[in-house]
C-alpha cells in the first residue's frame, strides 16, 4: 500500500511505498507503512526540524517555506521555492546580493553603506551618503526626490572629483565641492553648471535668501553684483579711491550727501555750501542772518563763548560737579561726603603700663581710605601742685594699620582719656 503524503495546501508532495523510506521529495527522510526501523528516523526528522537544519551548507531538497539556520555566517534563511533568503537580519558582504526581497537590508562592507532593496527591483542607498572606497554614484541615484546625493565626476583633465548634490522635490539646487575644477556638460545630473568652484555651486536661478538681520554674511565674496570686490569704495574709509581727473556725480544728478572729514578746494572756486545742515556743528536756526545784527535783536546765546575767571559771584540755583574730587583742590560733591565714614568716642589710656591707646579702620576700610583724624583731651588726672614744670600730652601717629593716640601729663595719678574724631572716605 502507497502512503500518500500531502503538502499543508493540500496538493499532494508524494507517495511512499510499504517498507521503503523517501529521501528525495523533502530534505526529511519520510518512511512508508512497517518499514523497520523507522523510530530512528522519525526521531532525526524532529531533532533537525528542532535545530533549523543547523550546518553550513543548505539542506537538500528543500521545500517551500522551510527554515535553514547557515551556521558559516549565523543567518536564519527561509526557501521561498527558489532561493534561500535572509530572515531578520541584515545581509553582509562585499557584492549585491542576486535575490532579494522588498524590504532587505544590505549592509555593504566594502562601501561601508547600508542598502534597501525597494519595490522597483533595485538597492538604494540608505546611509551614508559617499562610499568608504570612493566607488560613488552609488546605484539607482535618481534626481527626482528631495534628497542629498554623493557623486564622483571627472573632470576635464581625466581627475575624479566627489560633490554633494542637493534636489527639492526633483529640482537640483546646489552642488557642493571641496575642489575647483571644469567637468563636461552633463556630467552631474540635473546640474547645469560646469565650473565648479570650491565651496556651495548654485543652479542658475536659485539663490541665497534671508531677511536683512539673518542673512548670510560673505566675509570673502569675490564679485558683488558681478563686479570685482576691487571695483567698489568703501564706506570705511578715510579718503575715496578715485585720481583727480573723476568727478563725483554730475549736474543732472548729483550725490544727495557726501560726508568727508575735511573738504579742499581754492577759495575762489569752491563750492557754495548752498543747503548745509550744519554750521560749526550747529544747525541754520542758531544763527542770525547779518542784517539782524544792526537791529540789535541778537540773541546773547548765539555770541561766541570766551571764558571768564570770576573772584566770586552768587548762584540762583544748584551747580553740579563733574565727577567726585580727585585733586586737593577740587570741590566736593555732596555724594563724596555722604559717602564718607566718620568714626568717633573717647578712648582710655591703661595707665601706668602705657600712656596711649589705638584707633582701628572701620569696617571695609583700610588705613589708606583715612583722610582725617583730629583727637582732643577728655580727661587729665594731676598728682601734686599744678606749676611751671608741668606737662600736658595729647597727640597721635599713622600707624600701618592702626591710628596711635597718646596723651599723659608729667604728674598724673589715673589713666588719662581722650575723644578723637577719624573720617574715611
Amino acid at each position: 500500500m502507497v502512503y500518500i503524503i500531502n503538502n499543508y495546501n493540500g496538493s499532494q508532495l508524494v507517495g511512499v511505498n510499504d517498507k521503503t523510506v523517501n529521501n528525495t521529495a523533502t530534505s526529511l527522510r519520510l518512511p512508508g507503512r512497517d518499514y523497520k526501523p523507522y523510530g530512528e528516523v522519525v526521531v532525526e526528522n524532529l531533532v533537525w526540524m528542532l535545530q533549523h537544519f543547523n550546518g553550513a551548507t543548505p539542506p537538500l531538497n528543500p521545500t517551500q517555506g522551510q527554515v535553514w539556520y547557515d551556521s558559516s555566517n549565523q543567518e536564519l534563511k527561509v526557501w521561498n521555492g527558489g532561493s534561500w533568503i535572509n530572515t531578520g537580519k541584515t545581509i553582509t558582504g562585499t557584492q549585491f546580493p542576486p535575490v532579494a526581497q522588498v524590504g532587505q537590508l544590505f549592509y555593504n562592507l566594502s562601501k561601508k553603506q547600508l542598502f534597501v532593496y525597494d519595490n522597483t527591483a533595485t538597492w538604494k542607498l540608505l546611509s551614508p551618503m559617499g562610499a568608504s572606497d570612493l566607488s560613488d554614484p552609488v546605484p539607482g541615484a535618481e534626481i527626482s526626490f528631495t534628497d542629498t546625493q554623493v557623486f564622483k565626476v571627472t573632470d576635464e583633465n581625466g581627475t575624479d572629483h566627489s560633490i554633494i548634490r542637493m534636489s527639492v522635490q526633483g529640482n537640483v539646487i546646489a552642488v557642493w565641492s571641496g575642489e575647483s575644477f571644469i567637468t563636461n556638460s552633463g556630467a552631474i545630473p540635473g546640474f547645469t553648471p560646469t565650473v565648479i568652484r570650491a565651496g556651495l555651486n548654485m543652479e542658475p536661478g536659485f539663490v541665497l535668501q534671508g531677511e536683512t538681520a539673518i542673512s548670510t554674511v560673505a566675509d570673502n565674496s569675490v564679485r558683488l553684483g558681478g563686479v570685482l570686490a576691487a571695483s567698489w569704495m568703501r564706506l570705511d574709509q578715510s579718503n575715496t579711491p578715485l585720481n583727480s581727473n573723476v568727478n563725483m556725480g554730475s549736474l543732472g544728478s548729483p550725490f544727495k550727501d557726501i560726508y568727508a572729514v575735511n573738504f579742499y578746494g581754492v577759495a575762489s572756486t569752491a563750492t557754495l555750501a548752498g543747503n548745509s545742515s550744519q554750521l560749526g556743528g550747529q544747525l541754520p536756526a542758531y544763527y542770525l542772518n547779518a542784517s539782524n545784527v544792526s537791529t540789535g535783536t541778537l540773541n546773547v546765546a548765539r555770541l561766541p563763548y570766551t571764558p571768564v575767571n570770576k573772584t566770586g559771584d552768587t548762584m540762583t540755583g544748584a551747580l553740579t560737579l563733574n565727577a567726585d574730587p580727585s585733586a586737593a583742590l577740587h570741590a566736593a560733591t555732596k555724594q563724596y561726603v555722604d559717602n564718607l565714614v566718620f568714626s568717633y568716642g573717647r578712648l582710655q589710656t591703661t595707665y601706668p603700663t602705657n600712656n596711649y591707646f589705638d584707633v582701628y579702620p572701620p569696617v571695609g576700610k583700610v588705613m589708606s581710605n583715612l583722610i582725617a583724624f583730629i583727637p582732643s583731651i577728655a580727661y587729665i588726672y594731676f598728682d601734686g601742685n599744678v606749676d611751671n614744670n608741668d606737662t600736658l600730652t595729647c597727640d597721635f601717629a599713622v600707624l600701618s594699620d592702626r591710628v596711635r593716640v597718646t596723651i599723659l601729663n608729667s604728674e598724673q595719678r589715673l589713666p588719662p582719656s581722650a575723644h578723637f574724631l577719624a573720617i574715611w572716605k
